[in-house]
């Protein structure tokens, strides 16, 4: 099975990706693939405060940001940025750039 999700470009917070989603979920958007090449695993409190600002730059991205590409397959190749407190995670393709340029909201243990 495609891991696929709906991505959206310069989002700036959780709230507004959240919005988005649900709204390409009742359009019927069509997704888009993705593949994890790294995870990142966040205390509960800084994966909050990452979901507050999508639009700023982040160590860990910026240590990742040439992997962050789209491969051969239209696949994005994302980060998971992830805490073990809460069942979602963001997924992170940064197109180049040191900041989540495109973010996708992932259900984990599904």
């Amino acid at each position: 099975m495609t891991n696929s999700a709906y991505f959206f470009r310069d989002i700036n917070n959780f709230d507004e990706l959240n919005e988005k989603t649900k709204k390409a979920l009742s359009d019927g958007s069509r997704r888009q693939k993705f593949k994890i090449i790294v995870e990142k695993t966040l205390s509960n409190d800084d994966f909050l405060e990452f979901q507050k600002s999508f639009i700023r730059t982040k160590e860990f991205i910026k240590l990742n940001t040439y992997k962050l590409t789209m491969n051969n397959d239209a696949e994005y190749l994302c980060i998971l940025v992830k805490t073990e407190q809460i069942d979602y995670g963001i997924l992170v393709n940064s197109a180049g750039y040191t900041y989540a340029k495109n973010v996708a909201i992932i259900w984990l243990g599904e």
